[in-house]
């Protein structure tokens, strides 16, 4: 049967499955299966609990402390689900933690507020699929301590509002994990003083003997109860592959409340034996589908339309004319000598002469159909014209290259000498007046590389040293600063030390160099 319920956090964004009023079921505290836990603080003192004391069973302990250690030095995060109850005797509203949400992607800094912003709608549809309510949230610090960092306080204050909803810190410390449970109060320490809270035991196996076996692995709580009995920590198990990003740890299902009995309520009796919160023995919810953070692949591109193939001319076939009928022709006389006395001599017999017919037109075709003996070349145009533009171009690269050679190149001293000789002014002070110069402001551009590389390196150990960035970022500064470093020292060789100035400002580079060297030797990242 449902007790009394909750309304919402005021005036900020709703938290939990439900936005509204939200309800706790009747249950006894279950403090006879469960271990109360305080933080070890300065001088002994106990923080009190304060409203909505908080049970996290043995299971989402565990699921904890694997998904901490799972993560090795990248900061984790992920959400508390659970149930919110009554007590019917001494009306003391308390939450329990049975399952939750973990985030298996690292989070880079303090950045818990982009990321939770992110996910908020993907949790509360979680949420309302598994019919749990929104407990708290989890995160964890690499090397500093167990409290909640400015942003942090940022992300509670915004997203958890709700008096149950709590925070989770996860660390370490010189003796071994530790964490922290903090809420918002009164006091402007709340954020790095962390509250008590209870460790549910799930099985009746661990109460055995009147004995209360705890598994929690965080070394800065202590407990007063006589019963409590370490039990050996099994090693976490190691994660399976592939994950989906959103994983659901421990929870279940559950279904709607049922609605309340409609018999005679019994008579007043001795308050009833304290029972255990009800038990789920339902397999763990599958996880959830991948929820990418952010889509950087590129969309797919549909393929070029295939071009249209090119007709074909084909000639018009010709009906071929019909052949001409045979002409007889007129049978000749042969051509005899006149003999003026002599008989004609008889003719001979005729016979048909076939007459030579007629060339039939030829089809008209396409140049296209034109065999290569048939086609008239086309004249290609003269290349004799283009020899004075290859000379011309060969003449200016010839006197640019003598130019240099003369003017910057190993040619300077030979034509110092051949100046002296004729007499002309300036001689070889001149010409190597001018090379020196040259020099210099080549030296300029290389000192100026190089100051830049190791302004560069510095904007990144600064990043480095705030724990921003890792080592493989702060790696290809310190290749940068050597590779121009190299390059600076090879022409800092040929040039002369002629100014102040240029003495002044090679001892500063140096000098940022070897800080660099330093800055990078003190971090303990392997060099590149």
């Amino acid at each position: 049967m449902t007790g009394g319920a909750e309304g919402g956090g005021g005036g900020g964004r709703p938290s939990g499955a439900s936005p509204g009023v939200v309800s706790h079921v009747q249950r006894v505290l279950p403090t006879t299966r469960a271990i109360l836990w305080n933080p070890l603080l300065a001088g002994g003192d106990r923080p009190p609990s304060g409203a909505y004391p908080l049970f996290l069973e043995q299971k989402v302990i565990g699921a904890l402390h694997e998904h901490f250690v799972a993560a090795s030095t990248q900061a984790i995060l992920g959400f508390l689900v659970g149930d919110l109850y009554v007590c019917p005797t001494t009306q003391v509203r308390y939450a329990v933690v049975d399952s939750t949400i973990r985030l298996n992607q690292a989070i880079y800094g303090d950045k818990t507020l982009v990321v939770v912003s992110r996910l908020w709608e993907r949790i509360q549809e979680e949420l309302r699929r598994i019919r749990g309510e929104l407990i708290g949230w989890y995160h964890s610090h690499q090397a500093v301590a167990v409290e909640l960092a400015p942003g942090d306080v940022e992300t509670h204050q915004q997203y958890f509002q709700r008096r149950w909803q709590a925070a989770l810190v996860l660390g370490a410390d010189r003796d071994g994990p530790a964490a922290g449970i903090f809420r918002p109060g009164p006091s402007p320490t709340w954020s790095s003083v962390s509250l008590p809270f209870y460790e549910l035991i799930d099985g009746d196996e661990r109460l055995a003997g009147g004995r209360k076996r705890s598994v929690l692995p965080w070394t800065n709580f202590a407990t007063d109860d006589p019963a409590m009995t370490r039990e050996e920590a099994s090693a976490p198990r190691a994660p399976e592959h592939p994950r989906s990003t959103i994983e659901v740890v421990g929870g279940q299902q559950k279904a709607a409340p049922a609605p309340p009995p409609t018999t005679p309520a019994p008579k007043p009796k001795a308050p009833p034996a304290p029972s255990p919160p009800p038990r789920k023995s339902a397999p763990v919810a599958p996880p959830v589908r991948d929820l990418p953070l952010l889509d950087t692949s590129p969309a797919a591109e549909p393929p070029p339309p295939r071009r249209p193939a090119e007709p074909v001319f084909k000639p018009a076939a010709t009906k071929p004319e019909p052949p001409e009928p045979l002409v007889p022709l007129v049978p000749l006389v042969p051509l005899v000598p006149h003999a003026p006395h002599a008989p004609h001599a008889p003719l001979a017999p005729s016979r048909s002469v076939v007459a030579p017919r007629r060339p039939s037109p030829r089809p008209t075709r396409s140049v296209g159909t034109l065999s290569a003996k048939e086609r008239v070349p086309t004249p290609r145009p003269s290349r004799r014209g283009r020899g004075w533009l290859v000379a011309l171009l060969l003449l200016l690269v010839s006197a640019g290259g003598a130019g240099w050679y003369f003017y910057y190149g190993p040619g300077v001293a030979l034509r110092a000498r051949l100046l002296s000789d004729l007499g002309v002014g300036g001689g070889v002070s001149a010409v190597t007046g001018r090379r020196s110069n040259v020099m210099l402001m080549g030296f300029a551009r290389v000192s100026d590389s190089l100051a830049e590389a190791v302004r560069h390196y510095r904007d990144r150990a600064k990043l480095f040293d705030n724990r921003q960035i890792e080592c493989r970022a702060l790696a290809p500064g310190l290749v940068t600063v050597e590779d121009r470093l190299s390059a600076y020292s090879s022409f800092k060789a040929k040039v002369p030390m002629i100014d102040s100035a240029v003495l002044v400002r090679d001892q500063a580079l140096t000098a940022g160099a070897d800080s660099v060297e330093r800055h990078f030797d003190r971090s303990g990242c392997p060099r590149p």
